[in-house]
């Protein structure tokens, strides 16, 4: 596959040549099931699969197009994905609490909702988890059971489909049966029609909690839908279009904090995008934006490889808190470009009420695209169609870094750039600790620092990650562009328990926020105070003078490193800022 043509306006031709890829690797995981499974003498083989895969194949021959829309689910990715890790892994009888048949036997399932939209009858057992028949895609019956995990029986005669267990038997679209919820819309001639599935058994593996949405829920849901499509069809056509084309299932995240929201996709379920309920339309558009661009680039690599995946190559993602791996880094690269085409439009001939928010998104996005970029050229580990991909990416991106922005969004980037790298260094890079000595015995001695600032190596050590809560200030720093009216109040709730540094900081009292990060640091001086050190670095970008800044910015563990070692007063990573800029 050409790379280059997912960049741009050129992205749409591509999609249809990756939705057959997916159905293809979808047949082969199914043929892969059917072999093992036989081959292992899998208990219940017969009824779990052997039945429904014939019934299934009556339907692929007498209606090809029904049995692909099913094959293609991308619930049918995410279950055979599954099967064939059990089968593999020689998992016995349970995996999880779960009997080996019992997610074999899902296949029925499928079949049924194959067979329902082709209008054919059938009489098929089907697996109940807990006394429930979930049809992927389309909704759960609920007959109950006298077990956790049971044979039951779905058939389909005239035009009325049942399920029976132990326990009784109910009429699909009856009080016992829960659909799925579905959004529908056409803007400008584009369809975007998605189902949320917050039941399907093999589509709960994205990392954050599963939510069940309904009522208010359910509502604000379908309003955000609404609305996010109504502005990426009427203002942003093309990126739109590509999202109609990709995503067909949403998968409800919960929000892992107040100041955090969730986003994933999954390469074995191409075509679902999980995510939490984000905060606004404007979001939910940028969002629905990122995870489309996360699952086309995942479809791709599984055509073609980007990078040498046995690599043990990690690196700064501007986006993340943690090292990412060069398929990470790539996949993020590729979502944070397709969000900064979003921003940028959006700078560009949105709504005047928003046009500092969107100069600050478009320029941050720009600005990590391209550092992100650059360290994934120099890696060393993309293939040719890694490097055309990025190519394309960047010369794209050199257009945008021209394009000018107010100065207050120039502002807000940087404070926001400048605390989550700063953040990220003290976490995660480890300066020699043999250099880190000599450093401060000099310091001790009143001599000058015995190497130069170029010549200290650090070491990459990756850390833990934070808690959810814990990128407060950074959330509080956002909000001075997306809810201004929302600061006054934030800093001044007990609830949010903000500390009078970053209040300072967020208020722009800069030299007040400098101190208080200071008397933080000096109060506990052996204590790796990650939160105070970044806050510090922040602060210094704008109080100055620029040598000290610049070793915030770029050095802030060694600093931190060598404070630990050295003696001083409440001014001691300043002064040993000042000694160490004299290194250069």
């Amino acid at each position: 596959m050409n790379v280059t043509n997912l960049i741009g306006e050129s992205q749409l031709p591509g999609l249809g040549r990756l939705w057959s890829a997916e159905l293809g690797k979808h047949k082969i995981l199914l043929a892969a099931i059917m072999r093992m499974a036989e081959s292992e003498g899998v208990p219940d083989y017969q009824r779990a699969l052997a039945l429904p895969y014939r019934l299934l194949a009556a339907i692929q021959a007498g209606y090809p197009d029904v049995a692909a829309s099913v094959l293609a689910m991308p619930q049918f990715g995410a279950w055979a994905s599954e099967c064939v890790r059990r089968l593999l892994a020689g998992a016995g009888t349970e995996s999880d609490g779960v009997p080996l048949t019992m997610d074999l036997g899902h296949l029925a399932l499928f079949t049924a909702v194959a067979a329902e939209r082709a209008g054919q009858a059938f009489d098929l057992e089907v697996p109940l988890r807990t006394g429930t028949a979930c049809f992927p895609g389309a909704g759960t019956a609920r007959p109950g059971a006298n077990a956790p995990w049971e044979w039951g029986r779905a058939w389909l005669d005239g035009t009325r489909c049942r399920v029976k267990s132990s326990v009784s038997t109910v009429e699909i679209c009856a009080p016992c049966w829960s659909g799925l919820p579905r959004f529908v819309a056409t803007e400008r001639g584009l369809l975007f029609d998605v189902v949320l599935d917050d039941t399907d058994p093999f589509l709960d593996r994205y990392g954050d909690a599963r939510v069940r949405v309904a009522g208010d829920d359910l509502r604000r849901w379908q309003e955000l839908l609404g609305q996010a499509w109504q502005i990426l069809a009427r203002d942003h056509y093309p990126l739109a279009a590509l999202t109609a084309r990709t995503v067909r299932t949403l998968v409800p995240l919960a929000q892992p904090g107040p100041t955090r929201s969730a986003g994933a996709t999954e390469m074995s379920s191409f075509g679902a995008v999980a995510m939490s309920l984000p905060a606004d339309a404007l979001s939910m558009a940028e969002a629905l934006v990122h995870e489309t661009h996360h699952a086309i680039l995942g479809a791709v690599m599984d055509i073609e490889p980007l990078a040498d995946e046995r690599t043990d190559f990690l690196a700064y993602a501007p986006w993340r808190d943690d090292p990412r791996p060069v398929s990470a880094l790539l996949q993020g690269t590729f979502s944070h470009y397709g969000m900064g085409r979003f921003w940028r439009q959006r700078y560009r001939a949105g709504l005047p009420a928003n046009r500092l928010r969107a100069a600050v998104e478009f320029g941050r996005l720009r600005g990590m695209v391209t550092q992100a970029a650059a360290t994934l050229t120099g890696s060393g580990v993309l293939t040719e169609a890694g490097h055309d991909l990025l190519a394309s990416i960047q010369a794209e991106i050199s257009d945008w870094l021209h394009e000018p922005l107010p100065r207050a969004a120039r502002e807000y980037i940087a404070d926001l750039a400048a605390d989550h790298e700063a953040r990220w260094r003290l976490s995660h890079l480890v300066p020699d600790p043999v250099i880190v000595g000599r450093l401060a015995d000099a310091w001790r001695r009143g001599a000058p620092p015995p190497v130069p600032l170029d010549a200290i190596a650090t070491r990459l050590a990756p850390g833990p990650l934070p808690e959810a809560s814990a990128n407060l200030r950074s959330y509080l720093m956002s909000l001075r562009y997306v809810r201004p009216d929302l600061i006054r109040a934030l800093l001044s709730s007990d609830d949010w328990a903000i500390g009078p540094a970053d209040a300072a900081l967020v208020s722009g009292e800069h030299e007040a926020a400098a101190a208080s990060y200071l008397g933080r640091i000096a109060a506990e001086p052996k204590v790796r105070d990650i939160d105070a050190w970044a806050g510090l670095a922040t602060a210094r970008r704008r109080t100055g003078p620029a040598p000290i800044a610049r070793l915030f910015a770029e050095r802030p563990e060694l600093l931190m490193a060598l404070h630990r070692l050295a003696d001083g007063g409440v001014r001691l990573p300043d002064d040993l800022a000042s000694w160490l800029a004299g290194a250069t």
